[in-house]
């Protein structure tokens, strides 16, 4: 691992969380004093899968990682009271295999977002290219447009900040698109 570089790992263990437990993996001391820093990891009751951890190197220093190291502990947690079925993980994660990317984008599913120069859209479905496997949003306009009205964006790009001080922000937004509840401001006629 190069300096200030991040990796991915697939544990080796499947997990199999019971329906009155959750777990969460810490870091190994020994790495961490080094500089390599896991990301914390929280498993619901319920989840089935092999987790995929974050490893980051903070450190100046290079390492090379092997296979089967020693990365953290796991610490669970009984749950002894309120156990209901809509507590038990059910989530995107569940039951998943090998290296999975974040799927964070999901959680826009459904919702309207603006952009900065005013209008508003509707996020349909989450792509992926198929020639770089890159996230894709899926959107439609909430307004008339004569040469479209679904259009695609890699997520990188859909969300990334922006001066909320330049000429055509009409909004003063800090996101190339936000997620808002208020469709009633009509920015398009402030610009």
């Amino acid at each position: 691992m190069k300096p200030k570089e991040v990796v991915f790992v697939v544990l080796n263990e499947k997990i199999h969380m019971p329906k009155n437990l959750v777990a969460h993996i810490r870091p190994r001391t020994s790495l961490t004093r080094l500089g390599l820093i896991i990301s914390f990891q929280h498993m619901n009751a319920g989840y089935e899968g092999t987790l995929n951890i974050a490893i980051f190197n903070a450190s100046p220093n290079t390492y090379l990682l092997y296979p089967n190291l020693r990365i953290g502990q796991v610490v669970f947690e009984e749950l002894t009271d309120g156990i209901t079925e809509d507590l038990v993980y059910r989530g995107v994660y569940q039951n998943e295999l090998g290296t999975t990317g974040s799927k964070i984008y999901k959680d826009y599913i459904g919702k309207v977002v603006r952009h900065f120069k005013g209008n508003y859209y509707y996020v349909e479905a989450i792509g992926t290219d198929s020639e770089t496997q890159e996230d894709m949003i899926i959107y439609r306009p909430l307004y008339a447009r004569t040469d479209s009205m679904l259009w695609c964006r890699p997520a990188k790009m859909f969300f990334e900040e922006i001066d909320k001080n330049r000429k055509d922000n009409a909004t003063h937004q800090t996101h190339r698109f936000e997620v808002v509840e208020n469709l009633m401001t009509d920015y398009t006629r402030h610009s």
